[in-house]
């Protein structure tokens, strides 16, 4: 994600506009272990201040299983050590894909208007439209991810990824950070 990134921010993705917007919200799922549709669903006005922390943001996300809204902390700093040509940390991901996504909110349907992940079309179908990341295309996107940096696992095949995935990461980093605390944990990842 991070090679994409780059690229992306110098202009030499060789990826879909659909695949741009698909790094950033893989690398922001990342940093904030949200569901899927959450994530997918998120409104361009999804950042807040935390009210404590200045380092940290929350962002803002609905749960429809639930019917609430979920905040998620995400920590941000002016400067980040060893970054490489961009801050590599959620606030800034997620900011630059409303940078990105901005000039399209004009164009979008009226439904979408208001999503983050809103790219312009690159197949037959949709070309030059505006359109919006659905799962179905994350499922195709992260193979394609896959296949064009050839990840591999531990195994050596050909390595398996989605969301569900990632959240599994980041909930037992917080489960060894806790301490092992499975209550902390669980509250932690809503």
């Amino acid at each position: 994600l991070r090679d994409d990134i780059i690229a992306i921010h110098k202009g030499q993705f060789t990826g879909t506009n659909g695949a741009a917007m698909l790094v950033y919200l893989l690398a922001v799922a990342i940093r904030t272990g949200a569901n899927t549709t959450p994530l997918l669903e998120a409104s361009r006005n999804c950042l807040r201040e935390h009210p404590f922390l200045p380092n940290m943001m929350l962002v803002e996300l609905f749960k429809r299983r639930g019917n609430a809204t979920k905040l998620v902390n995400l920590r941000y700093s002016k400067t980040d050590e060893g970054s490489l040509a961009i801050p590599m940390d959620g606030v800034a991901l997620l900011r630059r894909a409303l940078l990105l996504s901005e000039p399209l909110v004009p164009e979008a349907t009226a439904e979408h208007k208001d999503r983050v992940w809103l790219y312009r079309g690159d197949s037959n179908r949709s070309r030059g439209q505006v359109t919006v990341l659905r799962s179905n295309m994350v499922a195709f996107g992260v193979v394609d991810l896959i296949e064009r940096h050839d990840l591999k696992g531990d195994d050596g095949k050909r390595l398996k990824l989605n969301l569900s995935r990632l959240r599994k990461t980041l909930e037992n980093r917080y489960w060894a950070i806790s301490g092992g605390d499975l209550i902390a944990t669980a509250a932690l990842m809503g």
